[in-house]
C-alpha cells in the first residue's frame, strides 16, 4: 500500500500511523515521521512608533525555521540579545540617539537557506538645534544677510523677532525672510535667511531666531547687528577691496619684475654703446710708441743734438705730435747746416 504526497509543505510534518486488518487474526499497525525542512520565515517588529532621543526601544525578530537557524542577525551583523524563547530574538536600545535612526532588517540562516524580514524604520525625533552667529558687523546702507540654521526631527517652525519682542515675518520695505528645508539622512535642516535692506541706525540691535517642533520646547538663538564703522576689519566694501588687491598682488609682482628686467637690459645696451663710441681708434693710439723721447744731452759728433728714446706703451696722439715736431725741427737744422 502506498500513499503519495505530491507537494510537501511544512504543514505535513508529523508522525503518521498505519493499520492493516482483514478481520482475521491480529491487526498489523505501524508509524512513521515526516520532518520537512524549509527556509526560515522572519518577522521584525518595533515596540513603539513615536521614538524620541533617550527612549528605550526594543526590536523583536520572530523566526519560524526547520531546522533551527544557525545564525540570526540584525542589519549590520548586529547580534541579538540572548533569549530563552524558541524562535524569538530581541535587540534593545537602552537610550536611543539620532545616530540610531535607520532602516533595519532581520536575517535568519539555517541549512536550507536564509530568510530576511521586511524592513523596519526607526526615525528618532529630537528637539531643535539652532546655529546662529553671535554678532554681525555692517556699515550703514549696506545689505545684511543673517542665516539661522535649525536641525531637528521632525521639522521646525522658525520665526524671527527684534529686540522689542515683535515678530518679524514675511517681508516689508526694509527686510525679507527666506525659508528653505532639506533632509539629510534622517535629520531635517531648515535654513532661514533674514535680509535687511540698506540698513539704517534704527535697525541695528539684537534679533532672535526661535525654533519649535513640539519636542523639548522652543529653542532660541540671538544675534547682534552692530555698526561696522569701528570694526578694525573695516566695512564690507573695504574687505572686498582688500581681498581683490590680495588676489591681484601676484600679478603686480610679476609685472614689476618684468619692468625691472627691461630697464636693466636697456641700461646694459646703452652702456655697451657708450663704450663702443669712446674706444680709441688706430689713428689716435699707437702701441708701442715713444714718450718724451727727446732728451737733449748736447751736440753730437756730427753737430746734431743727440736724441734718446725710451719705449713706453699706449702713447696718446698729442705726445706723438710733439715728438714729430721735434724731429722736424732737427731735420730742418740739419738741412740748414748742409746748405752752409
Amino acid at each position: 500500500i502506498t500513499h503519495t504526497i505530491t507537494s510537501v509543505i511544512r504543514d505535513v510534518s508529523g508522525t503518521y500511523t498505519w493499520y492493516i486488518s482483514n478481520g482475521v487474526g491480529t491487526d498489523v499497525t505501524g508509524s512513521f515521521t515526516i520532518d520537512v525542512y524549509y527556509t526560515p520565515t522572519v518577522t521584525l517588529t518595533v515596540d513603539t512608533t513615536n521614538i524620541e532621543e533617550g527612549d528605550s526601544v526594543v526590536l523583536t525578530c520572530d523566526v519560524n525555521s526547520n531546522p533551527t537557524p544557525t545564525s540570526v542577525t540584525l542589519t549590520g551583523d548586529v547580534q541579538f540579545d540572548e533569549t530563552t524563547d524558541v524562535g524569538v530574538y530581541t535587540y534593545s536600545f537602552t537610550s536611543v540617539s539620532r545616530d540610531d535612526s535607520g532602516v533595519y532588517t532581520c536575517t535568519a540562516t539555517n541549512s536550507v537557506d536564509s530568510g530576511v524580514s521586511d524592513s523596519v524604520t526607526i526615525d528618532v525625533q529630537f528637539s531643535p538645534e539652532v546655529d546662529l552667529p553671535d554678532i554681525v558687523y555692517t556699515d550703514v546702507n549696506e545689505y545684511v544677510y543673517i542665516t539661522c540654521t535649525v536641525t531637528s526631527q521632525p521639522g521646525s517652525n522658525v520665526t524671527w523677532s527684534n529686540s522689542d519682542g515683535q515678530l518679524v515675518d514675511g517681508s516689508a520695505d526694509w527686510y525679507r525672510i527666506l525659508h528653505t528645508s532639506v533632509t539629510e539622512d534622517y535629520d531635517i535642516i531648515t535654513r532661514t535667511i533674514f535680509i535687511i535692506y540698506n540698513i539704517k541706525g534704527r535697525y541695528y540691535g539684537e534679533y532672535t531666531c526661535a525654533a519649535d517642533n513640539g519636542i523639548g520646547g522652543v529653542v532660541y538663538g540671538t544675534v547682534s547687528v552692530v555698526n561696522g564703522t569701528g570694526d578694525t576689519s573695516g566695512s564690507q566694501t573695504d574687505r572686498q577691496t582688500d581681498q581683490t588687491l590680495y588676489e591681484l598682488l601676484p600679478i603686480f609682482i610679476i609685472v614689476a619684475v618684468l619692468l625691472l628686467a627691461v630697464v636693466i637690459i636697456i641700461l646694459y645696451i646703452m652702456r655697451k654703446k657708450r663704450q663702443t663710441n669712446h674706444t680709441p681708434s688706430r689713428d689716435t693710439i699707437e702701441t708701442p710708441q715713444y714718450k718724451d723721447v727727446v732728451n737733449r744731452t748736447g751736440d753730437g759728433d756730427d753737430g746734431y743734438e743727440t736724441i734718446n728714446r725710451h719705449t713706453e706703451t699706449a702713447v696718446v696722439r698729442p705726445i706723438y705730435d710733439e715728438i714729430k715736431l721735434d724731429h722736424m725741427c732737427a731735420e730742418y737744422r740739419r738741412d740748414k747746416l748742409r746748405l752752409k
